[in-house]
Order: structure tokens, then sequence, then C-alpha cells
């Protein structure tokens, strides 16, 4: 940086002379000339405005990752202080507790298996009986064809 002003930049003194330049061959030349530098020159601002703010953006991605980041460790570094400071009985409170809820956890999960499972019996069992029903039926409906087939052809049952 020069002077404050960062030399090569969107922002910076050779920025001015450039426009200065082409300012100077705008008036020198034709319209189509000056049009095709008023776009050149929007487009570069439109540009160097899109880059500006898709570093502020990146920047504030950044920070917010880094707070989260700083809080967690912070977080952290307080639970161990508070674990340290723990007497020998409330750890031991704190580990019977937090058996007592796994357990207790365990046996709930176990509990939860059984009634599906149950239920799935349950399932089972029914769709087996609307199979045998359906099965049944379709035999007997079956045979009623049957009889009837043999009446109108006039095959009787017998033996010979």
């Amino acid at each position: 940086t020069e002077g404050g002003v960062e030399v090569g930049s969107i922002d910076g003194v050779r920025w001015e002379v450039l426009v200065a330049q082409e300012a100077v061959q705008a008036c020198r030349g034709s319209e189509s000339y000056y049009l095709s530098f008023v776009s050149r020159i929007t487009a570069a601002k439109e540009k160097a405005l899109a880059l500006r703010e898709t570093v502020q953006r990146s920047a504030l991605a950044l920070q917010r990752a880094y707070r989260g980041f700083a809080g967690r460790r912070l977080a952290m570094a307080a639970k161990q202080l508070r674990f340290r400071q723990m007497s020998v009985q409330e750890r031991e409170k704190a580990a019977v507790s937090i058996q007592r809820h796994f357990r207790i956890h365990k046996r709930r999960k176990e509990w939860l298996r059984q009634e599906k499972d149950k239920i799935a019996r349950e399932r089972w069992r029914t769709e087996k009986a609307a199979r045998d029903i359906q099965r049944v039926y379709r035999g007997h409906r079956g045979r009623l064809r049957a009889i009837e087939e043999r009446e109108e052809t006039g095959i009787s049952r017998g033996f010979y």
C-alpha cells in the first residue's frame, strides 16, 4: 500500500490514471467508443462490488466458525474445571446416576423390541388367518364350480 491506498486495486491511484486515459481517448473517438468505455467501467465496478461482497461473506463465515470453535473450547474447559473441583463422593454419585440411566435405557430398548416383535407376530397371525379363510373359500368355490360343470356335461361322480 502507498499512502493508505492499495496500488493496483480498484480504489488505487492506478485505477484513476486508467480512467483518465480512457476518458481522453473517448473524447477523441466516436460515440460508440465512449459507450463501450462506459460499459467497461460499469462492468468493472460491478465486478469489484461483487468481489468485495464475496470477501465480506467469506470473512463473516470464517468469523462465525471461529466463534463456534472458541465457544466449544471454552465450554470444554469449564466442564473440565467443574469435574476437577468435584469431590470423590460427587463423582461416584454421578457415575451411579449415569449407570442407572443407561440400564433404564437398555431395559426400555429391549421392552420396545419385544413389543414390536409381539405386534409383528400378531399381524402375522391375522394375515395367516385371512389367507387360510381365502384358501378354504376358494377351494369351496372351486368344488362348487366342478359340481356345476359335471351337471352340465352329465358326468356322474360315481365309481365304475
